[in-house]
């Protein structure tokens, strides 16, 4: 799986793609507040959520969780490193 982040201007764009599936999950935030907001959450291991704007960021054990108005879209960790 790759995941990638897409900036938006004003949102951004998480794309996922399989050897058999492609996903594209919107976010109504910028790509710059969902990297802080992914950098602060992975700063401090205790903590559990962070809010980044619209979206809030659940640690998970497997990843980062991101939800949005929309849904949710879990980022496991060897994906989540290089987005931030």
């Amino acid at each position: 799986m790759q995941i990638t982040l897409t900036d938006l201007g004003t949102t951004c764009a998480l794309h996922a793609v399989t050897i058999s599936s492609t996903t594209d999950f919107p976010l109504p935030t910028p790509a710059d507040t969902l990297r802080d907001g992914l950098r602060a959450i992975l700063a401090e291991p205790t903590k559990q959520n962070h809010t980044a704007s619209n979206v809030l960021l659940v640690r998970r054990p497997t990843g980062i969780d991101v939800v949005s108005p929309v849904g949710s879209f879990l980022v496991p960790y060897p994906n989540l490193f290089p987005l931030v």
